[in-house]
């Protein structure tokens, strides 16, 4: 008898990154969560260190791919990314970017 792993409907790839994944990686992307809860569901271990509070910038990404599938950026989180000096116009605070589902999406996590 042979068993398959059903393939998820979403996906986020993350792109290679240093301590992270070195090789990159395609996670599920499970809807009502958020980029670093999926991350950290898949073993992934994103610093966040106010605990996904939207108190630091410490689990900043680029959503290089996929903005259409996670929440619009509050005051809160443009407030907090105004602190980095790398932040751009695709930057996001995995902790407060919760995918929506619709499609899927690629991420650069940042130092």
């Amino acid at each position: 008898m042979i068993f398959f792993k059903k393939k998820p409907d979403h996906t986020i790839t993350i792109l290679p990154h240093p301590e992270v994944c070195p090789a990159g990686e395609v996670i599920p992307a499970i809807q009502g969560r958020s980029i670093v809860e999926n991350l950290l569901a898949s073993d992934m271990e994103i610093s966040h260190s106010c605990q996904m509070q939207c108190a630091c910038i410490t689990c900043h990404v680029y959503v290089i791919e996929g903005e259409a599938f996670v929440t619009v950026m509050d005051d809160d989180e443009d407030r907090e990314l105004n602190k980095t000096q790398g932040r751009q116009g695709w930057s996001r605070l995995a902790c407060q970017a919760i995918f929506e589902g619709g499609g899927d999406m690629v991420i650069e996590i940042c130092d």
